[in-house]
């Protein structure tokens, strides 16, 4: 309102209207930047109060789930015990032979939807584009009878060498991985771990941890907007350099990853090199609602020490680009520990590698 009677007043040069005027419009602005302010802050609060309840209720599940004696960890064996139970199993399976449903049989199979099969015995043989679920539904049958021409020659064959009996393919124990958050293929990388195109990560909060067995994530990863530190290079360098490091990347959307490499860390080796840098530092960063408790009210502001403000003016930190920096973690154990890994937004790569070297 105020505004529009400023141009009004402009308009028919009542000056001395105007500048009576210029007190109000400056309070009537005031009196909405903190409206929007505050607005902002109970948001803030409305996000950090969810994602705390799903602390709470993540927490609730797994107390329940080892109550009720279901298996807890990443990597489940399932017994299947005759061809019969294999294709009551394949329609319940996707072809990227993710299960579609919960599934259950009386002989003690359990599977939940979204356990995905690993590539484990007896189909180590094969590759990642090898192991499909077409593969898997002509497992443990007999082969398509041969061609009328060449019927005569495969049977003269068989009577010149001795039919070795064939080990009994069943029971198979057929393995699947359970409570990942996301399971990727090797080239999705980019638009999970860095774009987060769909924001399940964001809206989960955690750090994500990737679990890549080939190793070529933090090699690949390197090329694009991140930095990679391995766990050896944390321990040693200057603190300073990994100030540095998380400060630009905040300020530019990026990515900083730490390569655990096939070690088990235990969390606390982490979050010692982290206090290098400011006390308390990674439980501010690791917390589920870091982006509305520490990084969009700028509390990071700490970490601008008065020998490297000239590069980060706190003014330089854009709130769209504070919602895309990442803190992520990388390990080339298949399995990790699961009390460890829970504390991270899990992200397992399947097949990483074996296609491109197929390529080669």
């Amino acid at each position: 309102y105020y505004r529009q009677q400023k141009v009004n007043f402009c308009e028919v040069g009542e000056t001395g209207k105007m500048a009576e005027l210029e007190p109000l419009l400056d309070g009537s602005e005031m009196k909405m930047k903190l409206y929007e302010t505050s607005v902002q802050e109970w948001e803030w609060k409305v996000a950090r109060a969810k994602l705390k309840l799903s602390d709470f209720q993540q927490s609730e599940k797994e107390k329940s789930e080892k109550k009720a004696g279901k298996v807890q960890g990443f990597r489940l064996e399932v017994k299947c015990k005759d061809l019969e139970e294999l294709d009551l199993l394949l329609p319940h399976l996707t072809n990227d032979l993710e299960m579609k449903d919960d599934f259950t049989t009386e002989a003690g199979m359990e599977l939940a939807k979204g356990d995905s099969m690993i590539k484990d015995a007896p189909f180590n043989h094969l590759t990642q584009r090898e192991f499909t679920k077409k593969m898997l539904s002509e497992f443990g049958r007999d082969p398509p009878p041969p061609e009328e021409g060449e019927e005569k020659k495969e049977e003269e064959e068989a009577k010149e060498e001795a039919v070795e009996e064939k080990e009994p393919v069943f029971p198979v124990s057929l393995f699947f991985a359970r409570g990942f958050n996301k399971i990727i293929d090797f080239k999705q990388l980019s638009e999970v771990l860095l774009k987060d195109v769909d924001d399940t990560r964001k809206s989960d909060g955690r750090c994500p941890l990737v679990i890549d067995p080939s190793g070529r994530t933090s090699k690949g990863i390197k090329y694009l907007q991140c930095i990679v530190f391995t766990m050896v290079e944390l321990i040693t360098m200057d603190p300073l350099r990994l100030r540095r490091a998380l400060l630009t990347h905040m300020m530019h959307a990026g990515c900083v990853l730490i390569d655990l490499d096939s070690f088990d860390f235990p969390i606390e080796a982490i979050e010692e090199q982290f206090s290098k840098v400011e006390r308390g530092l990674f439980q501010k960063l690791a917390d589920r609602s870091a982006l509305y408790s520490y990084l969009l009210p700028r509390r990071f502001k700490s970490l601008i020490t008065t020998d490297i403000l000239k590069d980060y003016e706190i003014s330089a930190f854009m709130d769209e680009n504070l919602q895309k920096f990442s803190l992520g973690f990388v390990t080339s154990r298949p399995n990790p520990d699961f009390d460890f890994a829970k504390q991270f937004y899990t992200i397992s790569v399947k097949g990483s590698g074996e296609d491109e070297e197929e390529e080669e």
